[in-house]
């Protein structure tokens, strides 16, 4: 018998014989037979031959039909339905057929073969079976006639000799699908020997799964008596063999790319014109231009529309009447000729929606089977029966329609009851109730062994293999519950060595902890007896051993590898798809869970493996080891009692702990060790610490909570997870050979032979301009699309502005454009730089404060998930060793590191509104300690340490989305506001320790990099000559597309919050707003107990806000000093900046957006700001001591090296280079500062009482934009004006008093002197005659000196400068590097350049210029003291007097300089 296979592949078939025996005499006594010999069919690509019209036609509609039965109660599932109904005689029935059925299936063998695919070549895949039975037998499992009185019959299934095979190279001698041989008949011959020989002609076979045969042996019990399961069925495999090859790996990636082409030319199969390219290519240019055309130009004519939608419309019309009338065969036949012309997509939707219709019109005629489904599930299938029937449920309408009714209601009432008695069904019998620990169904497959091997030329790169496992399967009825039981002995994994022979990467067969007869053992129970819980888990797994070994993994990396030339199939994007859709799964099986309420059991006991990494690639070659032991795994859960929950009397903890059931996962016995091959690792990893464990024993213990209720009162899911201690030891010997264990690991190769290139693929298409069909699953999403419009409205309302109508009128009148201030000098009391009244928001009490993670905020504003990371502490010990024998060294500490996170939704009236995550990490302390060196009492030399009790680092941050109601009430319109705290931290840099230490980091250096591999692997070593040539790569590659890359991986994270803050929105929004806040650092110089200085910042506070408009940053420094430490020092503040009351430094600045929105506008201009800066410095003392700054340098002598020297000379040269480079007159600022410059006090000497008072006055500058008319040109200049005023300039001669704390002005030398100076800068376009416009004046300049102060400056000049300096005199012989100036006469001088002379760096030659600079006068007096003790002032000794000095400097066309003296 012959027949034909058609449908995306087409063949051809043949069966030898075939008998079918139905006893209808003898119906329920006798067998029914079926035997089947010799079914051969043979399978080829469609493409395999030309476009038939009629042939191709059907084949497209048949493949349609196949869809859209899929969308349809299948007949499975309606014998289902069926058997729920009535089970018993289901069952009687099932078992009836089973036990007189007797099968036998004799030479089968199925065979695709493609010379499509690989262009050049053929391949074929074939499969083959031998025999297969099914026959009754007694209970010592012989044939026998079966029995229908019998109360246990015996039932045996054989399979033998079931083998799959891949040739992926076939000769056109070998292919059996030849013209020729299909008209003869000769291929059923070939394909029948082949099932005996394994072979075609020449061609042999290269199977996939080798020859294998299986039992199934199903024990009937018909007896009632629950002693034995009613069916029993056993499965066995004795071995199971696998083998894929690198060419069958190719052939099927090339075979996987080809079928996606064949889905694509189906629809363009009839504009084929059957001929290759070479021979006629007008035909093929005319082929591409036909399908374009009527594929996707035509179908959107209004013609073909009108035509398509009444097609639509009438399709719809007759669905919905055959809904009313489904038995009608013509209304049938109609929607089928109409559904011949429509696609897929359009004949669902009219379905749905003619669905729709009829149960608008007939709706007691409509039931939401979707409702139906979850009730029968909740009531008696459960969990584990809903995930064998899928992962979603598809929402659909049921229609009940007048149909004929089902076979069995359709036989006559004789008929019937003489099927009853047949089966042995008696219908007026009452099922007997089983009992819950009945087990009445009961399946086990025992596998041997089974293994899967992959070969590259015929040599084996992997083996795995599985022994001795038995998996069994358990149904309890009466209980509503199922088991599934597996385990299995051993399962290793085998590589190639170098000379292919296979050694061990993986293996159960452990001997270092207890051994255990089962290497993994699985129970699952769906509503277990022994425990009260819905389901149950339990999962015990024995450790294993896995090795590493480079020349393995690079064989198998190898063998995945695609050639450049073949398909780009992408197997990660095919594997990515496959893991999406498991995690979809699993999702909605876990929301599915919580909708139920269901409690989970789980009992999980994994002893995890531990990996052996040689440093040599391989074990056999000796050298290091890093054994990474991954410890236990222990999963255990804690079910709340439901039923017995006293809460009457308890407390709030006590009522969040019945709330939630709880999930303790537990790590432990994670260890790291590195040793030498040939010692005794193995029996060192039993210990939790040894002298090999870099990383002792430690663990992790994570407990998961999962809420009893769901009423959105308290977070739905919590996770907890805690690190008691994480301790590193290592020591300096394990610090070098972890580095040459890095440096020297063999990496994997990944190189393939150009062997595996075997042609040139065809160009890849380009999937997002490609129409193709809707597969089911797209097809499901768009009738779910179209089914929810009638049961539910997932829509949420989305609010365009909520945080507008949150905002006082005062903020949004600032923010109008007519609010704005010009930028100008301030002549009131000036207090902040942040003090602004155009934005109020931006005050530094508005937000102080983020929302804490575990903070409600308001009623509605719940946390739906809550999570926290702890780490109790974390220690890091260096120790040194010398001939085996280790001193500890170094010890860092960090205590107390705990995260939080939270993700947050609105609730109200049980509508959920998703508002955003927040996340709260805070650390303990800190500290480091030098081990080797003691101070005085004994005690360890600390390095780095923490003095507050409180938290050291604090950081939140919290996200929320504009959508929250709260946004605007509560949160202040923040979408992403985040603040930083650090507390006390103090800094011990003692110079022994510290120098010990620089010493042992050189040595580690030099030991990790030695000098032979100092330009190859060295990064430290070279560091000046890498410098250089970067800075010339910089030079020559300027505005170059590498440059380009650079800088723009090194503003990537300035990038994304620009995205963030471009993103637009209103006004009142703020995108980013961050808080830092430093209470207080310090830095403490010492040498074991000798103190030498201290260093304090105290209260540094920033911040950062992000507006839609604008961005700003505010910066203070309440404090900062410096302290000299010596003993008997009478200048102990060397430096002291702030107070407490006013801090010192004070800094406000603004970035406006350049796209033209609102920004800040100067008075007299036009032009928008691009910044605008406010700075306030306060007070400020300087105590000048050259000894404390010789002893400063002195001190940190033993640490100067020349790469730091080098590093920081180039950084500053790069600085400097890019400041040089910022052009001012293309960006607008607005400045404003107001400063007190510092007052300097200089003593005679450290222990000297006189001093002079350096005092330099208070400085503003300010700025101002402005446009004036350019004289006899009709255009205007802008011009950006800055101002300058310095006032109560000063120096005084003072005295220390003898209480050390208080300093006495005996009288002013010189007296305060006031300086006024401006700069104005053109702008660009540049229309007037200059560029630069400078001015300045100096006030009248009067000088008063005594004999002792002239005595006093020549004391201080030569003691205290030179106290404390170095004994070495300057080379008197060496030539200055000053270059000598211009003399000047009295009168006038005028030097003249010429234009190729440079002048000065901050103007740039023949840049026109201006300055104008005005000296008052100078008065100077010479006194002599009467009485020294008083310093009184009685004779004048002389007096001298100059005014009227003034400079001008003109630059036009060629530089002049002039000065001129009025009188003196």
């Amino acid at each position: 018998m012959d027949f034909a296979v058609r449908r995306l592949y087409e063949g051809t078939g043949h069966v030898d014989y075939i008998k079918f025996s139905f006893p209808w005499s003898n119906l329920f006594s006798a067998n029914v037979q079926l035997e089947l010999d010799g079914l051969y069919v043979l399978l080829g690509p469609i493409n395999d031959r030309p476009y038939e019209e009629k042939k191709d036609h059907d084949l497209e509609n048949a493949i349609k039909q196949a869809k859209l039965r899929a969308f349809e109660q299948s007949t499975l599932q309606s014998v289902a339905d069926q058997a729920a109904k009535n089970p018993g005689f289901f069952e009687k029935l099932g078992k009836y057929i089973l036990n007189n059925i007797q099968i036998t299936i004799r030479n089968v063998h199925i065979r695709y073969e493609d010379s499509i695919t690989n262009g050049d070549y053929s391949f074929a895949v074939g499969a083959m079976l031998q025999s297969f039975t099914v026959h009754t037998t007694n209970d010592r499992w012989e044939e026998s006639e079966a029995d229908s009185s019998a109360t246990i019959l015996h039932k045996l299934g054989s399979l033998t000799d079931l083998s799959v095979y891949w040739n992926h190279y076939v000769q056109e001698a070998d292919l059996v699908g030849k013209k020729k041989r299909l008209q003869s008949h000769v291929w059923k011959n070939l394909l029948k020997q082949s099932i005996s020989t394994n072979r075609i002609r020449e061609e042999s076979f290269n199977h996939i799964l080798r020859p294998v045969t299986v039992k199934a042996k199903v024990i009937m019990n018909n007896e009632d008596n629950f002693m034995m399961p009613r069916i029993y069925v056993e499965f066995s495999l004795p071995d199971i063999m696998c083998c894929f090859s690198r060419h069958q790996y190719l052939n099927l990636l090339k075979w996987i790319d080809a079928s996606r082409r064949v889905q694509i030319n189906r629809r363009y199969r009839k504009y084929h014109p059957n001929t290759p390219v070479r021979f006629n290519r007008k035909a093929w240019w005319h082929y591409a231009y036909t399908a374009i055309v009527e594929e996707v130009i035509r179908p959107h004519q209004w013609t073909r529309v009108i035509k398509h939608r009444k097609s639509v419309v009438r399709y719809g019309k007759m669905y919905k009447t055959h809904l009313e009338y489904p038995d009608n065969k013509t209304l049938q036949e109609d929607l089928k000729k109409l559904e011949a012309d429509m696609d897929l997509c359009n004949i669902i939707a009219a379905r749905e929606q003619a669905k729709l219709q009829f149960v608008a019109e007939a709706p007691e005629r409509a039931r939401k089977k979707i409702k139906e489904r979850r009730e029968l599930e909740k009531a008696n299938q459960g969990w584990f029966s809903w995930i064998l029937g899928g992962a979603t449920v598809e929402p659909d309408v049921e229609i009940e329609v007048d149909t004929e009714e089902d076979w069995l209601h359709s036989l006559s009432e004789e008929e019937r009851h003489e099927l009853y008695r047949g089966v042995g069904y008696d219908e007026n019998s009452q099922e007997d109730t089983m009992p819950k620990e009945y087990i009445a169904y009961k399946m086990q497959l025992r596998l041997k062994n089974v293994s899967l091997t992959l070969e590259n030329y015929s040599k084996p790169i992997l083996k795995m293999t599985l022994s001795d496992m038995l998996t069994s399967y358990e149904n309890r009825p009466g209980g509503n519950g199922a088991r599934v039981l597996s385990h299995t002995e051993s399962f290793t994994i085998e590589g190639a060595s170098v000379d292919y022979k296979l050694v061990s990467l993986l293996t159960s067969n452990s001997n270092i902890y207890s051994t255990d007869s089962q290497m993994f053992t699985l129970d699952y129970e769906l509503r277990p007896l022994s425990i009260h819980a819905d389901q149950s888990l339990k999962l015990n797994v024995r450790p294993v051993e896995i090795f590493y070994d480079q020349h393995a993994v690079s064989q198998i990396l190898m063998f995945l590898q695609v050639p450049i030339d073949s398909p780009q199939v992408d197997i990660n994007a095919i594997a990515r798809e496959k893991l999406m859709d498991m995690v979809e799964y699993s999702r909605t099986t876990l929301l599915y869970a919580i909708e139920q309420q269901s409690t989970f059991h789980i009992s999980v006991h994994m002893k995890s493996p531990y990996i052996v990494i040689p440093q040599k690639g391989t074990l056999h070659q000796g050298g290091n080891l890093l054994i990474c032991d991954l410890g236990n795994f222990t999963v255990e859960s804690d079910l709340l009692q439901k039923d017995n929950v006293p809460l009457h009397n308890a407390t709030i903890s006590e009522l969040q702990a019945h709330l939630y059931d709880k999930f303790l996962f537990k790590i432990s016995d994670v260890k790291v060790l590195l040793a030498d091959s040939e010692e005794e690792w193995d029996m060192a990893q039993k210990n939790p610490n040894s002298e090999f464990h870099i990383l002792p024993s430690t663990g992790l213990d994570i407990a998961f909570y999962k809420s009893v209720l769901n009423n959105n009162q308290q977070p739905q899911q919590k996770f907890d997870a805690m690190l008691q201690s994480l301790t590193l030891n290592v020591t300096d010997v394990q610090i070098v050979t972890l580095n040459n264990f890095i440096r020297n690991f063999p990496v994997p190769t990944t190189s393939t032979s150009t062997i595996d290139a075997m042609d040139v693929p065809p160009p890849q298409p380009d999937w997002r301009h490609i129409q193709m069909e809707m597969d089911t699953k797209q097809l499901k999403r768009m009738r779910r699309s179209i089914l929810s419009r009638l049961t539910i409205d997932l829509a949420e309302p989305i609010l365009e502005e909520p945080a507008v109508t949150n905002i006082s009128h005062s903020t949004l009148d600032s923010a109008k454009p007519g609010n704005r201030r010009s930028i100008e000098a301030d002549t009131d009391t000036y207090y902040s730089a942040s003090d602004d009244s155009e934005d109020e928001m931006d005050k530094w009490s508005s937000y102080r404060k983020v929302k804490a993670v575990d903070d409600y905020i308001t009623d509605n504003n719940r946390m739906q998930m809550f999570m926290r990371a702890s780490i109790g502490e974390i220690v890091i010990q260096v120790s040194l060793e010398q001939n085996h024998q280790r001193r500890e060294y170094l010890m860092f500490r960090l205590d107390g590191f705990t995260a939080d996170m939270a993700y947050t939704v609105w609730i109200d009236r049980n509508k959920v509104i998703p508002c955003g995550i927040a996340f709260h990490a805070r650390l303990r302390g800190i500290g480091m300690a030098d081990k080797l060196h003691r101070g005085a009492t004994g005690a360890y030399l600390d390095l780095l340490q923490t003095e507050s009790e409180n938290e050291l680092i604090s950081i939140c941050y919290r996200q929320v989305k504009p959508e929250c109601p709260d946004f605007g009430p509560v949160f202040k319109n923040i979408e992403h506001g985040a603040t930083l705290t650090f507390n006390n931290l103090s800094i011990m840099f003692d110079q022994t320790g510290v120098c010990y230490l620089k010493k042992f980091l050189e040595d580690l250096r030099a030991r990790m990099y030695p000098k032979k591999d100092t330009l190859d692997d060295n990064p430290f070593a070279g560091q000046s000559s890498m410098i250089d040539s970067s800075i010339v790569r910089l030079r020559s590659t300027r505005g170059s597309r590498g440059s380009r890359s650079s800088r723009t991986s090194r503003t990537s994270v300035t990038e994304k919050l620009k995205s963030i803050i471009q993103e637009g929105g209103p006004s009142s929004l703020i995108k980013i707003h961050v808080i830092t806040c430093v209470h207080d650092i310090s830095l403490h110089l010492r040498n074991v107990e000798t103190k030498f200085s201290e260093l304090h910042i105290k209260d540094l506070e920033g911040q950062f806000i992000a507006r839609a408009k604008k961005m700003t940053f505010n910066c203070r420094l309440q404090k900062f000093f410096v302290k000299d430490l010596t003993p008997d020092t009478l200048y102990p503040n060397i430096l002291e900046i702030g107070t407490d009351e006013n801090p010192f430094f004070d800094l406000k600045v603004e970035q406006f957006k350049s796209d033209g929105m609102t920004r800040r506008l100067s008075r007299r201009s036009t032009e928008p700001l691009d910044y605008y800066a406010r700075l306030h410095i306060g007070q400020l003392q300087v105590a000048f001591i050259n000894k404390f700054f010789w002893e400063i340098t002195r001190f940190f002598e033993p640490l100067k090296s020349p790469e730091l020297s080098d590093v920081a000379y180039r950084t500053k040269e790069s600085v400097s280079k890019q400041m040089m480079e910022i052009t001012p007159a293309t960006v607008r600022v607005a400045l404003v500062v107001k400063a007190h410059i510092p007052t300097v006090v200089v003593p005679q000497h450290s222990q000297s009482r006189d001093l002079f008072f350096v005092k330099f006055g208070n400085l503003e500058v300010w700025n101002q934009f402005e446009r004036k008319e350019v004289r006899d040109t009709g255009m205007s200049q802008e011009w950006n004006h800055f101002s300058a005023k310095l006032t109560s300039m000063q120096i005084s001669k003072g005295k220390l008093l003898e209480d050390n704390a208080t300093f006495v002005v005996l009288h002013h030398l010189v007296e305060p002197v006031n300086f006024t100076a401006s700069f104005s800068l053109a702008l660009a376009p540049f229309v007037a005659d200059i560029v630069y416009d400078v001015s300045g004046e100096l006030n009248l300049v009067k000088v008063n000196m005594l004999e002792t102060d002239m005595k006093l400056v020549m004391d201080i000049m030569k003691q205290n400068f030179g106290e404390g300096a170095p004994s070495t005199k300057p080379d008197l012989a060496k030539p200055s590097s000053m270059k000598p100036t211009s003399t000047m006469d009295s009168s006038v001088t005028v030097i003249q350049h010429d234009l190729d002379t440079p002048t000065t760096p901050e103007v740039m030659p023949g840049t026109p210029y201006n300055a104008v600079v005005t000296l008052q006068g100078l008065v100077l007096c010479l006194y002599e003291e009467t009485n020294g003790t008083t310093s009184s002032i009685e004779v004048a000794v002389s007096r001298f007097k100059g005014q009227g000095l003034l400079v001008k400097v003109k630059d036009f066309k060629r530089n002049i300089v002039l000065l001129e003296k009025k009188r003196s």
